[in-house]
């Protein structure tokens, strides 16, 4: 039941999931290390609370006491020892907001836990599949010897002129050679140009 086109694509379409799952593996680690400090929330639909939008900041502390005021209406969620992490409310991205401004993905928290391990899941069920594609290896490997072979036999025929009463054959050899070639061609009457 070895089907070797079968099972290359097979393998080829595993590395391909497994590259694609790793990126968002990262991603997801990325996102849910951006979002923590802020903790589970969900952002409101777009219009449903009119043309404001959420603008987060990463603020140090010691600026954080001193601007808190001065940036409108605005709330810290959560802090660390170094940063305030502050949510402003605005129409447009605040001028006067200290801090740094950081983009968050979308979606809350749990949720991306969640396909955290949905994706880990799916990792560690490509590397099983992989891993149970192994047990061709041997025929794949001889199989590719059989490829490499007739690979060869295709060149060679390229480099052939096969006609009713002539056959031309044209290759290589090394220079210590030419003489017991010479003699091979005249004992058998073939033309011979080197």
């Amino acid at each position: 039941q070895f089907n070797r086109e079968a099972i290359v694509k097979d393998a080829l379409r595993i590395r391909d999931a497994q590259r694609t799952l790793t990126d968002e593996y990262d991603e997801l680690r990325k996102a849910i290390k951006d979002v923590q400090p802020w903790g589970e929330f969900r952002l409101p639909p777009e219009g449903k609370v009119g043309d404001w939008r959420f603008w987060f900041y990463v603020v140090p502390l010691r600026q954080w006491r001193t601007s808190a005021e001065s940036v409108g209406p605005a709330r810290e969620i959560g802090r660390d020892h170094q940063n305030a992490y502050v949510v402003v409310l605005s129409r447009d991205e605040p001028q006067n907001a200290p801090g740094t401004r950081v983009n968050l993905d979308h979606r809350p928290l749990s949720e991306l836990q969640s396909r955290l391990e949905a994706v880990e899941q799916q990792l560690e069920e490509l590397q099983y599949q992989r891993v149970g594609l192994t047990r061709w290896r041997d025929l794949i490997e001889h199989g590719l010897a059989e490829s490499a072979d007739a690979a060869e036999r295709d060149r060679a025929l390229t480099q052939s002129l096969i006609r009713r009463s002539v056959f031309a054959l044209q290759g290589w050899i090394p220079r210590d050679s030419a003489d017991r070639i010479r003699q091979f061609a005249a004992e058998h009457q073939l033309a011979l140009t080197i």
